[in-house]
């Protein structure tokens, strides 16, 4: 078995004590079911943010994976990647942002995209990932 980094055992710790890995009996938005869910939103507090951010950050710097834009989906995938998009600004390059709106605008700025379009290699940032619907969702939101 392969020894967890730090920042691995980190995120587990903090997923596990704010209650946002939870086992049980889910169903998951693709019907399937699951003995356990990840509820990201129980990491929106500022502590805890940190470490999931911190995470990410310290994964994203042992890969070799190119990186040109963040795309956080609405709405939690939006706060994720503003916070990743800041510390990877800090700490590694500054990448472009985007987001989706899940109502298109059509006054002010309009459109169903806030900050660049998508472009090059995009990261996406969500809150869940499980069947990868929400994943493929995102997908086909930033074919343009």
């Amino acid at each position: 078995m392969r020894k967890l980094e730090k920042f691995q055992i980190d995120f587990i710790n903090e997923a596990i004590n704010s209650n946002a890995l939870q086992f049980g009996d889910f169903t998951l938005k693709s019907g399937r079911k699951s003995p356990y869910f990840f509820n990201a939103s129980k990491l929106l507090t500022n502590a805890n943010l940190k470490v999931v951010i911190d995470s990410f950050v310290a994964r994203l710097k042992l890969s070799s994976i190119a990186i040109d834009q963040i795309f956080g989906p609405a709405y939690k995938g939006t706060i994720f990647g503003s916070m990743l998009g800041m510390k990877m600004n800090e700490e590694i390059k500054n990448l472009s942002l985007c987001f989706n709106r899940k109502e298109v605008k059509n006054h002010g700025e309009g459109g169903e995209f806030i900050g660049d379009l998508p472009m090059g290699n995009v990261l996406i940032v969500d809150d869940v990932l499980s069947a990868g619907t929400a994943a493929k969702e995102a997908i086909e939101l930033i074919k343009i």
